[in-house]
């Protein structure tokens, strides 16, 4: 976690509680499962049905240690949730977490979304690594926000979860402080690189 008067993280933080360097944008999904305040079974995340499934990987192979369902919700040709789907889906249970992208850095639904999620009592997450920071109101409406500044810059690693709550903090940084202690690798990214070059 980031010192409080950091410079550097007011760039992402804007007036949330803490923000957390990752090595991936994608594993800040799994830090929130391990840091879920919820004490019945399963861990409930609803993703869009359009979405990367290596962005996934983290949380499925929480299934070792975590019980974690992930169900995927329906998308409009705009890329909208289709919230009438989503209300029919609360049969098998409301989400915990749900995750709205901003596809392409646009703006997604967000309010309806931080309503739907406060109707069912579930966490917010905005996923904007198809943005570089927070725009407009992406990435201040959600209790969580995770952007990729690796897709931006020419780096092997680089992942921001932004957390808006600072009970939610607190938690993320004892799972934080849970996790080993071992570097990313980065090999595959070298080996692209190297590839690019000769090229």
């Amino acid at each position: 976690m980031t010192a409080p008067d950091n410079p550097f993280d007011a760039f992402w933080r804007k007036d949330s509680a803490a923000l957390f360097a990752l090595s991936q944008a994608s594993h800040a999904f799994a830090l929130i499962a391990r840091s879920s305040r919820k004490s019945s079974k399963p861990i409930r995340f609803w993703v869009p049905d359009f979405f990367c499934d290596d962005a996934l990987k983290p949380l499925r192979q929480l299934g070792r240690d975590l019980d974690v369902t992930i169900l995927f919700y329906p998308i409009k040709s705009d890329m909208r949730p289709d919230w009438a789907a989503c209300s029919s889906a609360l049969i098998a249970g409301p989400p915990d977490y749900f995750v709205l992208v901003h596809y392409f850095g646009q703006g997604n639904d967000i309010d309806e979304a931080r309503a739907f999620c406060d109707r069912h009592g579930a966490k917010l997450i905005e996923d904007a690594t198809h943005l570089l920071s927070p725009a407009g109101a992406i990435g201040v409406g959600g209790d969580f926000a995770c952007y990729s500044p690796r897709k931006f810059f020419d780096v092997p690693d680089g992942g921001i979860l932004v957390v808006r709550d600072p009970d939610d903090a607190r938690l993320i940084d004892e799972a934080c402080r849970r996790l080993p202690r071992r570097g990313p690798n980065t090999i595959r990214w070298h080996l692209r690189r190297w590839e690019r070059i000769f090229r």
